[in-house]
């Protein structure tokens, strides 16, 4: 959170989340001091009725008319990096970036977006959980969109998209127009997934004196 809040190009920090888990998020803002926070639960009741991800975030955009930048993260995504350097390539493309990260290992990739860019960063292929990955860099659930990108992802989930996989739409996207990568450095974990969370635990552990 302190990496968003340090941001100046950020005017409002909303915290996305279920009415299940609403009043948890809603007391963790208030302990941190966060006052820039929002904490905003969307309509689902329960599994059933689940928006999905990318439905949430259509529905918010919608209900809240926003009509501006956004970057997005995924509640799953922990890093060391600093998103000062995203923004300010932001601020030369102008264009959807999604965030990218080396794993080094194909046989991790397999389980995540698996990303090749062009010379210009450029995304020219993107393959949701490939058997056999043709590069180590995959897609994280961080990303860059313009306002114009947000009425894409309307279409993106009338024409029957998967509302639960970022990575589909990213998919769908930059065969439309033109997405970027931005590769990030430092390290970078999924903790959705029980052994990366044990990592990421590990890695951000205090040492002890």
């Amino acid at each position: 959170m302190e990496k968003l809040i340090s941001l100046n190009e950020i005017r409002e920090i909303i915290v996305l989340t279920n009415r299940k888990f609403a009043g948890q998020f809603r007391e963790w803002a208030l302990k941190g001091g966060y006052e820039r926070v929002e904490v905003v639960a969307e309509p689902s009741r329960n599994e059933e009725e689940k928006l999905g991800s990318l439905g949430a975030i259509a529905w918010l955009a919608s209900t809240r008319g926003l009509e501006e930048d956004c970057l997005i993260i995924g509640g799953d995504n922990v890093f060391t990096s600093s998103l000062e350097p995203l923004m300010e390539y932001y601020g030369k493309v102008k264009a959807p970036i999604i965030v990218v990260y080396d794993l080094k290992s194909r046989k991790q990739a397999r389980e995540y977006s698996v990303v090749k860019l062009g010379s210009d960063s450029k995304v020219v292929s993107f393959v949701e959980k490939p058997e056999k990955p043709d590069s180590t860099l995959i897609g994280t659930c961080i990303y860059v969109m313009p306002k114009e990108t947000l009425g894409m992802l309307r279409r993106y989930l009338e024409e029957g998209g998967n509302p639960d996989s970022p990575g589909y739409f990213i998919q769908w996207l930059h065969s439309r127009t033109g997405v970027y990568g931005y590769k990030l450095e430092g390290q970078w974990y999924d903790v959705g997934k029980p052994e990366t969370y044990l990592k990421a635990r590990e890695a951000f552990q205090p040492e002890k004196g």
